[in-house]
C-alpha cells in the first residue's frame, strides 16, 4: 500500500467510511507502538489487535513479564533517551505510531524545558532515524493541538503554531518533535503524518484529570470548584474518536498534518454543567472562584481536512460523557466494594 501524496481530498469516496475500519482491516500490518501502557495507548491497542495488525509495543521495562499479555502483542526494550535502543526493535516493522511523551508536572517550570527538549523532541528524532535504518515505511505522530496561536475562531493545520503563552516548555518540544518527522517525510524518508489532538477525555483517563474530578464530585453530590468563572475553553475530543482516526491514518497510510479536535470550544464551566446534569447532581454545587479574564484557553481546532480526508466525524460530548461518567460510576462502585486492605477474618 503506498503513501498518499499531494492532495489527497481528489480521492473523493474512497475514504468515506474509513473511521469505521472492519474487522481485519490492518491485518498482517507491523505496528511499533510507543506509549502503549498510557491512557491514549491503553484505548488504541485492542482496536489495532481487533483490526488484525501486530504490534509491538516499545518499552522501557526491560521485565516484560510485567506487562500486559494479548495474542498479537509481543514486546520491545526501546527508551526515548536511548536512540541506540530503537534499531533493534524496529525490525520488521511497517509502521511507527508514537505516543509516548513527557508531561512535565509544572508546565510553567523552566527547568523542565531541558529534559522536554531532550526526550520529546530529540527522543523523536532518535526514533525517526531508528526508523529511517529499519526501512518502517509509515510514521505516525501524535502531538498536541495546543501549539497554536490564540485564534478567535477555529484554528487550520496552516494557522501560525506559536505556543508561547501557556505550557510553553512542552508545547514547543512537541512542535519541535512535528518538524522532525515533516522533515523525514518531505524528504521521502517515509510516510509521514502528524495528528495535533485537542483535550483527550474518556474511560480510563487519569483519577488526578480535572473532568474525571468534576465526574467524581457529582456522583457524590459534592461541591465542583472552579478555578475563576470557568470562562477557560479547551477543544474536547473522545479518546475513542481518537483511536478511530489513528485506525483511519495507518489503514489509508496517510500523510500530512491533521487537526484532531471536536470543532469546538467548551468552557470549563459548561462542562461542569453538562456533568451535574447527567450525574442528577444540583447546579448550584457549582462554585465559582475569581475570574482571570487574561485566560481564555486554547482555540477550538478546524477539523475540515480530517472530515474531508479521513471521514471524520466527531462524538459529540454529551455522548461522550456519557459513556465516562458510566466508567467512572463503575470504577466508583468497584472500589467502594473492594476490602479494606486493613480488614482480616
Amino acid at each position: 500500500m503506498g503513501a498518499i501524496r499531494g492532495d489527497v481530498s481528489s480521492f473523493g469516496d474512497e475514504f468515506r467510511g474509513c473511521m469505521s475500519p472492519d474487522k481485519g482491516a490492518l491485518e498482517g500490518l507491523r505496528v511499533s507502538l510507543t506509549g502503549v501502557t498510557g491512557f491514549i495507548g491503553s484505548a488504541l491497542l485492542p482496536s489495532l489487535l481487533a483490526a488484525g495488525a501486530q504490534v509491538v509495543g516499545l518499552s522501557r521495562r526491560l521485565d516484560h513479564s510485567a506487562l500486559p499479555s494479548q495474542p498479537g502483542l509481543t514486546w520491545a526494550y526501546w527508551d526515548l533517551e536511548d536512540p541506540v535502543s530503537a534499531h533493534s526493535a524496529l525490525r520488521n516493522t511497517d509502521c511507527i505510531c508514537h505516543l509516548a511523551a513527557y508531561i512535565p508536572h509544572a508546565m510553567n517550570d523552566p527547568t523542565e524545558a531541558e529534559p522536554c527538549l531532550r526526550i520529546n523532541a530529540l527522543g523523536t528524532l532518535g526514533l525517526l532515524e531508528a526508523a529511517k535504518a529499519a526501512g518502517v515505511e509509515h510514521f505516525v505522530n501524535v502531538s498536541s493541538g495546543q501549539v497554536y496561536a490564540r485564534q478567535e475562531r477555529p484554528v487550520r493545520e496552516t494557522d501560525p503554531a506559536y505556543p508561547s503563552c501557556r505550557a510553553t516548555y512542552y508545547l514547543s518540544s512537541k512542535l519541535t518533535g512535528e518538524m522532525y518527522v515533516d522533515h523525514y517525510g518531505d524528504t521521502d524518508t517515509f510516510a509521514a503524518a502528524n495528528l495535533r489532538l485537542g483535550s483527550v477525555y474518556g474511560p480510563g483517563m487519569d483519577p488526578a484529570t480535572t473532568i474525571y474530578k468534576f465526574i467524581r464530585a457529582a456522583l457524590h453530590k459534592r461541591p465542583i470548584r472552579l478555578t475563576g468563572m470557568g470562562q477557560y475553553s479547551i477543544d474536547l475530543v473522545s479518546v475513542e474518536d481518537v483511536v478511530s482516526v489513528i485506525l483511519c491514518v495507518l489503514q489509508r497510510r496517510a500523510i500530512g498534518t491533521f487537526n484532531v479536535g471536536s470543532g469546538e470550544a467548551t468552557s470549563i464551566e459548561a462542562l461542569a454543567r453538562e456533568i451535574v446534569r447527567q450525574c442528577g447532581a444540583d447546579s448550584s454545587s457549582i462554585e465559582y472562584g475569581p475570574d482571570d479574564p487574561t485566560d481564555a484557553g486554547f482555540s477550538p481546532l478546524n477539523i475540515e481536512k480530517a472530515r474531508r480526508v479521513l471521514g471524520y466525524s466527531p462524538t459529540p460530548l454529551v455522548e461522550g460523557l456519557e459513556s465516562m461518567i458510566s466508567a467512572v460510576s463503575s470504577n466508583e462502585r468497584t472500589e467502594a466494594m473492594a476490602p479494606d486492605p486493613g480488614w482480616q477474618k
